[in-house]
């Protein structure tokens, strides 16, 4: 059996997934202007949620990018992502599911994130973006710097959030 850190774990397969990285170039998610478009609805979803960051992370196999966001700053507003393996989102890639995190200092794959530990990051909330075709190419999420609980309604919510934001992004598909 070969070992997670070989590249070749069932997580690292997920993510660099051929057909799902080619959906992702056939979505036309390099423009500049559907960022504006999904950054609408990710201040729409920050304000219902009441916390300071809502994001569209498309997740590649090395790197999240964000294709809409609001509240981001610093460092990771001028990058416009960060490297996959500290983000929150490869989670909801991986496994085609929500992902919770109630108080990121204390959770078991988040704890030692530089964006838990430098950024601040303490609660997460991230839904599957998932394609007509099936494929997740990423999350829509809301996150903020104190813990906090999320309930199933929450979570109903940010679901018809990236449903928008997808309904979005198909508009665009080049293939």
């Amino acid at each position: 059996m070969m070992s997670p850190s070989d590249g070749s774990s069932p997580d690292a397969q997920t993510l660099c997934s051929t057909a799902r990285l080619r959906e992702i170039a056939d979505l036309g998610l390099n423009d500049s202007d559907i960022d504006a478009i999904l950054s609408e609805i990710a201040a729409e979803a920050a304000a219902h949620f009441g916390l300071p960051i809502a994001l569209v992370s498309i997740v590649l196999d090395q790197a999240q990018y964000f294709r809409g966001s609001h509240g981001l700053d610093g460092w990771m507003a001028t990058a416009g992502g960060t490297p996959a393996e500290w983000s929150f989102c490869q989670h909801v890639v991986r496994n085609r599911a929500p992902f919770v995190v109630d108080d990121a200092r204390h959770h078991p794959l988040m704890q030692d994130s530089p964006l838990v530990r430098i950024e601040g990051i303490r609660c997460y909330a991230g839904v599957p973006l998932i394609t007509f075709r099936g494929h997740v190419i990423g999350s829509f999420c809301v996150q903020g710097p104190d813990a906090r609980s999320f309930t199933k309604y929450d979570l109903a919510q940010l679901q018809r959030y990236a449903k928008r934001v997808i309904t979005r992004i198909e508009q665009r598909r080049r293939g």
